[in-house]
């Protein structure tokens, strides 16, 4: 089994540190600083396995090679001429075993990023996703280098996940995606039920992810432009008649951009 710690860089990111049991070894996701990377390493007495990326953003990637040149070890990511620090490309349907007691299969999960992938955690209690910036908690990412047609296929590939499905994104942003959830849908009670509990959280300075598929799928937008309220909330706010849900979670990411 692995466990799963975040550490904490820049304003929001979470660098995900995987850890199996019964070693010293470590996995660590999409490094955008090296320095406290290395401090918990060295925290909880760990040797650095082997890095995996998801995208190519700097705040991703900005501690790659700092932390090869001491570790010596393999990085895997997008087949991406703007990763050049990855040593093992990937492609969607790989499977990899960066250490021992470690399996992961990887998915195209594009629209943040053309080249955007993610990685499932296999042989776990419960599935486990670690979904760089496409989707966050009642939230998905902007649109920088990829389509909104990627972005609503790639989440709705997450929708298909069993419904226990732990989600790891790599932003603190659920409390202001609630807030916007809740414009979009002011009358669903999960929303409002979460945005309580998420205050408490933040309020604690404390963490408010994993996410669930099935949370996602009663209370984030971008997973319900098939609900009727989103439908029309979408159709109100840019005065249109259509309401195909590609047409839908097109504009509520217009929408949340400008939000």
């Amino acid at each position: 089994m692995i466990e799963i710690k975040a550490i904490p860089i820049l304003q929001d990111n979470y660098v995900w540190a995987l850890l199996p049991k019964n070693s010293n070894d470590a996995i660590i996701i999409d490094p955008g600083l090296a320095e406290p990377v290395t401090q918990f390493l060295q925290e909880n007495n760990r040797k650095l396995t082997a890095i995996l990326v998801t995208h190519h953003h700097w705040d991703h990637t900005d501690g790659i090679k700092t932390l090869v040149d001491a570790a010596q070890c393999p990085v895997y990511g997008p087949d991406s001429h703007a990763i050049p620090q990855v040593t093992h490309p990937l492609i969607s349907g790989a499977t990899i075993s960066p250490c021992a007691n470690g399996q992961l299969a990887v998915i195209a999960i594009p629209g943040h990023t053309e080249e955007h992938i993610g990685y499932q955690l296999l042989h776990q209690e419960q599935p486990i996703l670690f979904c760089g910036d496409t989707l966050f908690s009642a939230g998905c990412g902007r649109l920088l280098g990829g389509t909104a047609e990627q972005l609503k296929h790639s989440l709705d590939m997450i929708k298909e996940l069993p419904s226990s499905t732990l989600i790891y994104p790599t932003h603190e942003y659920t409390q202001a995606n609630l807030t916007f959830a809740k414009a979009v849908m002011p009358n669903n009670r999960s929303v409002k039920d979460y945005t309580r509990w998420v205050a408490q959280q933040r309020n604690k300075h404390a963490i408010t992810l994993p996410t669930t598929v099935a949370r996602e799928l009663a209370l984030n937008p971008f997973m319900r432009c098939n609900d009727q309220e989103v439908v029309d909330a979408v159709k109100g706010h840019f005065s249109i008649d259509a309401s195909d849900e590609q047409t839908i979670f097109t504009h509520l990411r217009l929408w949340k951009d400008h939000f």
